[in-house]
């Protein structure tokens, strides 16, 4: 152990002990500054992931892992600690991540709301020359990224789609209203079929308010000629029923969709 702080530790505070015992030249990097930007991962790593410069003599301790090479990015900080870029991080996480988990930490890279970069600055990081382990899967998780998302769940809810086939939703659509403004946005969309999907994350279970504007919202829609079709974390876990209800709502003839 790197801190005298007593359990349980915050990642804050276990991160901030390990830059202090690995020297001025040491950077967060990998899962751990990622979380601590509020980027989603689907996998929090077992140790404080921790940069140094190539040919540095970085601490060995446990509970810390060390990593060495050149940066392609200039650094930043997280939570008020200095941090390598977070798109390398993205990049680094390629070399023992899934697909799927790269796609999560795009999507939350270039989200919607204040996003830490965006596609763009992805594609121009992954055609740096040289050659760097995971680049290729970085490579697809790019092609499956879609700025503009709110949340890892409605991410994996997109994949489960598109891995099944399905052709790629629009994220975060806007429903033009008939005063010519826009009143809801969909999570996903096929605006094509006028086909909605939608993730519950059941957050609302309980507030009697949210769960009426929420019913109201769903029949505004309805009668707007749209099909909505609600995804659970059941649905991404198990998703043949949910592929099998959008494939069919795709597939339906205009006048009954």
């Amino acid at each position: 152990m790197f801190t005298l702080a007593k359990p349980p530790l915050n990642l804050h505070v276990k991160a901030a002990a390990a830059l202090k015992v690995a020297g001025p030249k040491a950077r967060l990097c990998g899962c751990t500054a990622l979380e601590l930007a509020g980027v989603p991962v689907l996998r929090s790593a077992p140790e404080v992931e921790i940069w140094v410069p190539a040919k540095t003599c970085g601490t060995q301790r446990t509970g810390i892992k060390v990593r060495r090479n050149r940066l392609l990015r200039p650094t930043t900080d997280v939570g008020g600690l200095p941090s390598i870029s977070l798109m390398e991080c993205w990049l680094h996480l390629a070399e023992h991540a899934s697909l799927e988990e790269l796609v999560v930490v795009a999507d939350g890279l270039t989200r919607r709301q204040k996003p830490f970069t965006f596609t763009e600055d992805l594609a121009e990081l992954l055609a740096e020359p040289g050659r760097r382990t995971g680049i290729q899967l970085a490579r697809q998780a790019l092609e499956l990224t879609e700025s503009g998302t709110d949340s890892p769940m409605e991410t994996l809810l997109r994949l489960r789609l598109v891995n099944a086939g399905l052709p790629t939703p629009v994220v975060n659509y806007p429903i033009p209203w008939p005063d010519g403004g826009v009143r809801y946005w969909l999570d996903m969309a096929y605006p094509d079929h006028l086909v909605g999907v939608e993730y519950d994350g059941s957050v609302h279970v309980h507030d009697f308010a949210q769960m009426r504007s929420d019913i109201t919202r769903r029949r505004n829609l309805e009668d707007l000629g749209w099909r909505i079709i609600t995804g659970t974390s059941r649905d991404i876990a198990k998703p043949d029923k949910f592929i099998r209800s959008v494939r069919q709502a795709l597939t339906r003839p205009p006048e009954l969709t």
